[in-house]
């Protein structure tokens, strides 16, 4: 099993896969996001046969927000796509909404207990097999660092000039330094998850 951004990933392997899951957000005017434009530019090719991804079973799982017009427009012309060139639909398509109760994520867990039946009807896993989907914490991947808004030293110095170098994650898009006006937690505070709002003014 692997992962990775649509753009990441070599589209001369999808021809060869068996199953893939796809999660696809929504940005802009029904726009796909940057690091699925080139992914889906190649499924748009007029040349593909029918079908090509005839041997691959798909699912999908859309990221929006129902209070925009075009809500899950991506996820649901990726679809369609998918289905034009051959492809299997194994579950129904989940359309995540920001605005629903429990969230993205709620529709994410709710969507995923019926992706899997579906999915262990087509790849039946071994019956001495166990699976454990009890709650656990995930270690984080980041560390929040204070600095003084005027740097002193030569260390910070070098820190706050490779910030000024584009970021991967985000095209050609360069980090903006701002000031944070409050950071009051949201969650419970006996709850083990620390949620928080935080507030950034951002220069004009």
């Amino acid at each position: 099993v692997s992962m990775s951004a649509m753009n990441s990933y070599n589209r001369m392997n999808l021809v060869d896969e068996k199953l893939v899951i796809f999660v696809a957000s929504t940005t802009g005017d029904g726009d796909p996001p940057d690091n699925m434009r080139v992914f889906w530019n190649f499924l748009l090719r007029k040349g593909l046969p029918k079908d090509v991804l005839s041997t691959m079973k798909f699912a999908v799982f859309g990221l929006g927000d129902s209070s925009y017009p075009k809500f899950n427009s991506v996820a649901r012309k990726l679809r369609t796509r998918l289905k034009q060139l051959g492809a299997t639909e194994i579950a129904e398509p989940g359309w995540g909404d920001d605005q629903s109760v429990y969230g993205l994520e709620g529709d994410f867990d709710t969507w995923t207990s019926k992706l899997w039946t579906q999915v262990f009807r087509h790849y039946p896993l071994p019956s001495d097999f166990i699976i454990d989907d009890s709650p656990k914490l995930v270690e984080s991947r980041f560390e929040v660092v204070s600095h003084p808004s005027k740097p002193s030293s030569p260390s910070l110095d070098v820190f706050y000039s490779q910030l000024s170098a584009p970021i991967g994650a985000y095209g050609d898009q360069k980090v903006v330094l701002g000031k944070m006006l409050d950071c009051e937690r949201i969650s419970a505070s006996d709850w083990e998850q620390d949620v928080r709002h935080i507030k950034i003014a951002l220069p004009k």
